[in-house]
């Protein structure tokens, strides 16, 4: 097992973004394109679930236990989804 932070990091990504592509496909692609980093991509992900209203949907599991949007952002990112 490899045990680079990155490729966790970009793992983590990669599921994040495949659940809200679920939701919203063409609005989920945006979060990723171009030239970005992580900061970027944290708040492209955070307008994305503020304008679909998706603070509060769950979109995973940790140990059994529902993860909503904004659980994962958080997990993810390391800081609060900030929802204006």
């Amino acid at each position: 097992m490899n045990s680079d932070p990155g490729l966790r990091q970009m793992k983590a990504e990669q599921w994040f973004i495949s659940k809200l592509r679920a939701i919203a496909p063409e609005k989920a692609v945006r979060v990723f394109s171009g030239t970005t980093d992580i900061s970027i991509r944290a708040k492209r992900a955070a307008a994305l679930i503020a304008s679909e209203g998706l603070t509060d949907t769950v979109c995973g599991k940790t140990a059994g236990q529902p993860v909503t949007f904004a659980q994962a952002h958080e997990r993810l990112y390391g800081h609060t989804l900030k929802i204006v």
